[in-house]
Order: structure tokens, then C-alpha cells, then sequence
């Protein structure tokens, strides 16, 4: 993925568009409908299997869960800490590294806190060395979108700490602009960034 920011008037109009009620991205006669099948498009991720929805989540983490915060010493784990293990530990395909991916993509496009620091609120739904790839993930995030502005208010500094980068690439991809030529032969995660979304952000 190449978006290491959003511009943010686009990123405003994006969220400012979005509507639970529908489940889309409203815009003047049309509509960016946002389904597990979008998500799955966009991200890849998987889209069938368990849904996190039916587990009650657990209050403690389990054994070895603590063991895997444990190796960051705090409750509060940065996005930074993550990368910086996954790439002194390239080699590493245990459990742990699957844990590390998966809270660096729930901080990075789902959500966080307003301090930056990693939620962990999806480990508790995890049992032992679950296997990552057994789960819905697509309606797992297609849930945070849902609620994604509960706490968010329009027109102020209020932060929004929510998927703005998935819902930016479902708004690029699906809105074309005259004199804008996107390479439809890779990916929107591939393609975007934050030159480009500059640029649409002139051309809106």
C-alpha cells in the first residue's frame, strides 16, 4: 500500500458521505454501496468462514495472547513497535507474526485510538493459536464501518478514528474524474497515493 496520508477536505467529503442507513457512500445521484464483497475486492481478506459477530468476546486474553503483549511491555502498543518487530524478525511465520499482522491492519485501516496506540479489542475473540485465516474479516470490518461516525462530529476537530482509508479507496476507485487515467490492471491499494489523492481532491 502506497498511502501514507489523506488529504484532508477529501477526507472529510468522504466520511461526511457516508450513511449507515444504506450502507454507502452517498453522493448526488448515486450511491457506493459497501458490502463485504467491496471490502473483499478491495482488500483481499478473507470473506466467508467464522463471523467474529456470533463470539462472545472474552474478558481476559488468553495465555498466550499475554505472552505475545508481554514481548511489548505496555498495554499501549504503537503501530511503529509492530513494523519495527516484523521487519527485525523477517523470517518469523509463528502465531505471534500473525498476531502482529493482524493488529497492524486493525490499527492502520479499522481503527485506533486517538493517541495512535494499537486497539486490541479483536484479541478477545481470539482462543489460543486460532487460525487467523478461518474468519470472516470482511464482515468484521463491514461492522466497524457500520458504526464507524457514532462518535464522530461533523464540522469540528473532533477525530475520526475509524477505516477512512477503506472508505477513501472505495470512493476513488468507484468515482472516475475526465483527464484522470487510473491503471485499472492493479489494485486501488496499489495505485493510490497521496499524489494522486491530492489530485482527485482538485478534480472533485
Amino acid at each position: 500500500m502506497k498511502i501514507d496520508a489523506i488529504p484532508q477536505k477529501l477526507g472529510h467529503f468522504v466520511i461526511d458521505s457516508f450513511d449507515k442507513s444504506i450502507m454507502g457512500i452517498r453522493l448526488p445521484g448515486k450511491i457506493i454501496k459497501i458490502t463485504e464483497k467491496s471490502i473483499y475486492n478491495l482488500m483481499g481478506i478473507p470473506n466467508s468462514g467464522i463471523d467474529l459477530g456470533g463470539i462472545v468476546p472474552t474478558k481476559e486474553l488468553p495465555i498466550v495472547l499475554f505472552a505475545w503483549k508481554d514481548m511489548y511491555g505496555t498495554d499501549y502498543i504503537s503501530p511503529f513497535e509492530i513494523v519495527t518487530r516484523i521487519i527485525k524478525d523477517s523470517g518469523d511465520e509463528s502465531f505471534f507474526f500473525q498476531v502482529d499482522f493482524l493488529v497492524l491492519f486493525m490499527a492502520t485501516m479499522v481503527e485506533c485510538y486517538s493517541h495512535g496506540k494499537c486497539k486490541l479489542n479483536v484479541l478477545h475473540y481470539l482462543h489460543g493459536e486460532t487460525d487467523l485465516s478461518k474468519f470472516n474479516w470482511c464482515a468484521y470490518v463491514l461492522s466497524h464501518i457500520r458504526n464507524c461516525k457514532n462518535r464522530w462530529i461533523s464540522n469540528t476537530k473532533s477525530p475520526f478514528l475509524g477505516p477512512l482509508t477503506i472508505l477513501m479507496l472505495l470512493y476513488v476507485d468507484f468515482v472516475q474524474c475526465n483527464g484522470m487515467n487510473v491503471d485499472r490492471s492493479v489494485s486501488p491499494l496499489e495505485f493510490w497515493d497521496v499524489d494522486l489523492l491530492q489530485e482527485k481532491e482538485a478534480r472533485r
